[in-house]
């Protein structure tokens, strides 16, 4: 195996939603064009967003919705009731 320097990174498509995501506080959705996009969205709130998750819904028209949530958090607290 050969080591090679200075190869550029391929572009897998995700890079240019940062700034979309980025701005979508917690309960925000967006409406995607396809499931491609919509899976898109999805890895980059996985990927770029610690402390939250992505949730898609297809509409009743066939349009698919991602949200950006809050994670749950699952710590050691006991019920005490």
């Amino acid at each position: 195996m050969k080591i090679e320097k200075n190869i550029p990174v391929i572009n897998i498509g995700w890079g240019k939603y940062n700034s979309l995501v980025a701005k979508m506080e917690e309960g925000d959705s967006v409406l995607c064009k396809n499931e491609k996009e919509a899976r898109t969205i999805r890895n980059t709130i996985y990927l770029n967003c610690k402390g939250y998750k992505p949730l898609q819904r297809t509409q009743k028209d066939g349009t698919i919705r991602v949200w950006k949530l809050k994670k749950e958090d699952k710590g050691d607290e006991k019920n005490t009731t």
